[in-house]
């Protein structure tokens, strides 16, 4: 079973990411809909294609202030989620 994460730091941007479930960390799909979402998309294209993962995402350079924070900001917000799961098994 995989997991959503649905999150952006810009109103006019959304960012979902799909990923392995629990235990393993490889994107399964990326969709982002906003302005210059296809710039964005890239990042995640190339780590699919390498096999990474949101831990990836997060070590990654992202230039501030841009929107490719976005990118970082939804691994981010991820990695909160499982740290939640992972207190709560």
């Amino acid at each position: 079973m995989s997991s959503s994460i649905s999150a952006s730091s810009n109103p006019l941007l959304s960012v979902a990411i799909t990923v392995t479930p629990v235990g393993e960390d490889r994107i399964l799909g990326a969709t982002i809909v906003g302005h210059h979402a296809g710039y964005l998309l890239t990042e995640f294209i190339a780590e699919m294609k390498w096999g990474k993962g949101l831990k990836s995402v997060m070590g990654n350079i992202h230039v501030y202030p841009t929107l490719a924070e976005a990118n970082k900001f939804a691994a981010s917000t991820w990695r909160k989620k499982r740290a939640q799961e992972r207190l709560l098994t």
